[in-house]
């Protein structure tokens, strides 16, 4: 997830909301980092299972709901191009709000990019 988010914030945002959103996103980490510190803090002063039990129920809330809506995202204009779906990628980046000389630079981009990555047959 520390990998892909960013990638797709990139890919799917528009060009005047690219660097926002993977700055927010980067910055979620420390949101969730601090009050997790301040649970964890907090939850040594009591004593039993509870102490240990409220951090990591607290902690799978947000997990439990990214692994339910990860499903409603759509799917990324680069993985819709590596499976030959690029009508749909092309739609997908119109949705987007692109402006048609970006939107031609990030598909074609992207397309070259990943006819360069594909293993090449060996002649025999």
């Amino acid at each position: 997830m520390t990998c892909a988010a960013p990638a797709y914030c990139v890919e799917c945002a528009p060009p005047q909301w690219r660097g926002k959103m993977v700055g927010i996103y980067n910055c979620g980490w420390f949101g969730g980092a601090i009050p997790a510190a301040a649970v964890t803090f907090g939850t040594n002063y009591i004593s039993g299972n509870l102490a240990w039990r409220l951090p990591l129920i607290l902690q799978a809330v947000p997990s439990g709901l990214v692994i339910c809506l990860v499903w409603l995202l759509p799917e990324s204009p680069r993985w819709l191009i590596m499976r030959g779906r690029n009508e749909e990628a092309k739609a997908f980046l119109i949705k987007c709000a692109c402006p048609v000389v970006d939107l031609l630079v990030r598909f074609l981009s992207v397309a070259d990019l990943l006819l360069a990555c594909r293993p090449r047959r060996q002649q025999p």
